[in-house]
This record gives structure tokens, C-alpha cells and sequence, in this order.
């Protein structure tokens, strides 16, 4: 991925304005070799995961801690009339958390004379991120380790996936390898057609147990048709052996 992104106006300004939010959203920025900007080439705002809003965001010492702040400082250059040169934003190196996704729109584009670049730092490599860093836990038995989340247990919160010092874990899933197998569909025989809309279908006896404690977070992920579905479980009928989603 390029390690900066430039926003120009250009004919299509809300397409390519939305391809830019959507990079800096899900994409770390690789290191690049940058010099600190001068006053020649333009003005400089900074971000630090441990920066501050209320900085000035203009100095190494005093930067901003959110990507937004900037892209606002920018904007009011604009209404205040004093966007008159190309417009660059430093990011540090570490985790940038976003809390909600960053919104740009045409009035964040530069021009082909004074672009609006949003790039790391130096060789530092920051790193733009969605999660939720995870706190408190502890060991359950051997090396299973456990926290409590309140927001999940209200259902107020749900998430899929769960990182470990930058590695991705793999979710508890029945079986450990290899799959389970689909028996039959009750509303279309043992075959169905692509199109046919399917809640629910017949299982071999034992392979999936109501009595889970967590059923309700319990995901079943069928592989068809060269796609996979992710199907939160609504009921399990053990005389049936039927799931119904």
C-alpha cells in the first residue's frame, strides 16, 4: 500500500473522495522518508496517538491526537481564506484508534497547486485502526485465559475477531478440524436451488447441542455455492435435528 495519500479536486471529487476515506480507514500507512516542512513548502500539521485536540497541532511538540482535528484545522483554513499552499499532515508512529470512521468529503480535496497529503512521519510507521484494545484478564486454567465484557454480555457490543500482540487468533470452533456436514433441508428436499430462501436445515444427531450456554452467540458458517454464510443461531430442535436461524 502507499505509504501517503494525496487529495486533489479532480472531476469525480465524491468518488475519488470516498476511495480515499475508505484507504484511510482500514490501511496502515508504511514508513516514508520525509523531511519536517518548512514554511517554503507548505503547512504542517501533526497527529500523535498520544497528541493532544487542544494542541496547535502545528509543531513536533504540540500534536494533534486525532486524524478528524486535522482534517478540521484544514477546513477552517479554507473559510478563513488562508489555504494558499500545500497542506500536509504527519502521522506518528503507533496505533491510531478510531472510535467511528473518518468522513471526507469534496471540501477536504486540495488542488494541483496546493495538494492536501496525509502521510507518516519520517520513517515511523503509524498504524489506523478500528478495534477496541481489551484489558483486564485474566487466567482461567492452563492457557486459557478469560475477561469480562459487559457491553457483550448486554448485547450491546459484538465482534468476530480478536487480535494478539498484532496476530490474528482463531475463533473456538466445533469441530477443531474439518467440517461438519449439512443432512438434508426440510423446505426443499435434500437439494435446493440457489434462489431458494433457506432458514433452516437438518443436522446429524449430536452435532449441534441446545444446551449451550451461549447460544445465542453461537454462529454456524455454511460454505455453498463458492460463498459462506454466517448464521446466528435462533433455535435447535434435538427430535428434528433441525437449526433454524
Amino acid at each position: 500500500m502507499p505509504g501517503k495519500i494525496t487529495c486533489r479536486r479532480v472531476g469525480l471529487a465524491p468518488r475519488y473522495m470516498l476511495t480515499v476515506a475508505m484507504w484511510l480507514g482500514v490501511c496502515p500507512f508504511a514508513g516514508q522518508h520525509q523531511s519536517t516542512a518548512t514554511a517554503a513548502e507548505g503547512v504542517a500539521f501533526y497527529v500523535s496517538p498520544s497528541g493532544n485536540d487542544a494542541n496547535s497541532g502545528v509543531t513536533l511538540e504540540e500534536p494533534f491526537a486525532t486524524i478528524e482535528k486535522a482534517r478540521n484545522a484544514i477546513r477552517e483554513l479554507k473559510r478563513t481564506g488562508r489555504f494558499a499552499a500545500p497542506v500536509t499532515v504527519y502521522l506518528r508512529g503507533g496505533s491510531h484508534q478510531l472510535r467511528e470512521g473518518i468522513v471526507f468529503t469534496p471540501e477536504d480535496s486540495g488542488t494541483s497547486q496546493n495538494p492536501v497529503t496525509y502521510t507518516a512521519y519520517q520513517n515511523e510507521k503509524p498504524a489506523i485502526t478500528g478495534g477496541c484494545r481489551i484489558t483486564g484478564w485474566s487466567r482461567h486454567e492452563g492457557n486459557v485465559w478469560k475477561v469480562e465484557l459487559p457491553d457483550v454480555r448486554q448485547g450491546r457490543w459484538k465482534f468476530r475477531q480478536i487480535f494478539v500482540n498484532g496476530q490474528k487468533r482463531r475463533r473456538a470452533r466445533i469441530p477443531n478440524e474439518g467440517f461438519l456436514r449439512v443432512v438434508g433441508f426440510p423446505d426443499g428436499g435434500r437439494n435446493v436451488h440457489y434462489h431458494t430462501d433457506c432458514r433452516r436445515f437438518e443436522f446429524a444427531p449430536g452435532d449441534l447441542k441446545p444446551t449451550w450456554t451461549n447460544l445465542s452467540d453461537v454462529e454456524v458458517i455454511v460454505y455453498h455455492f463458492w460463498t459462506d454464510s454466517h448464521l446466528p443461531i435462533e433455535s435447535i430442535d434435538t427430535a428434528a435435528n433441525i437449526v433454524t436461524f
